[in-house]
């Protein structure tokens, strides 16, 4: 790095070599502000919306294995526990898409998967109102891309595929 220098992705890798050999590699991933909103007092008026999922694991499991983390979040008055919500049916993708977005993505018949950016996600609805957005999992093969070819672009204005491929 250069003193100052501006770094404009989400994913970066940081080599450090000693002459010209590797001696240290990392990538790191950053979460930067991108602003959309016009003034401090719009900026001061917005909420962030953060959505948790745990998949794969009940309700009841969830109470069992981790009520202090539930405790924690039900300390926030702004924090909205999903009680009624039921599998649509097996699998990540099933339950999550129609979470996001209301319904399951139809498969397209020429190519064989499912066209995810004709889909409204709800971070649709909060881009065009100028909320910054982001969508992140846990690791690559995520619900999106796990055997599927995942969105053809980044779906919002933070995406970190590229910190999970890496």
């Amino acid at each position: 790095f250069k003193s100052g220098q501006i770094i404009i992705d989400d994913v970066i890798i940081v080599q450090c070599y000693v002459k010209s050999e590797i001696k240290f590699e990392y990538v790191h991933a950053l979460f930067q502000r991108k602003e959309k909103i016009k003034t401090k007092k719009e900026a001061d008026r917005r909420m962030n919306v953060v959505v948790l999922m745990l998949d794969s694991l009940s309700a009841s499991a969830c109470k069992r294995a981790l009520p202090k983390t539930l405790d924690y979040l039900r300390s926030f008055d702004n924090f909205f526990e999903f009680k009624k919500h039921q599998c649509v049916g097996p699998g990540t993708i099933r339950n999550m898409a129609p979470f996001y977005a209301g319904y399951l993505p139809k498969v397209d018949d020429k190519l064989k998967r499912p066209i995810f950016e004709d889909v409204p996600f709800i971070w649709k609805n909060y881009s065009k109102k100028n909320y910054v957005t982001c969508y992140n999992e846990d690791w690559k093969m995520s619900t999106f891309n796990g055997n599927r070819f995942g969105f053809l672009k980044s779906p919002t204005d933070h995406y970190f595929r590229h910190y999970w491929m890496s």
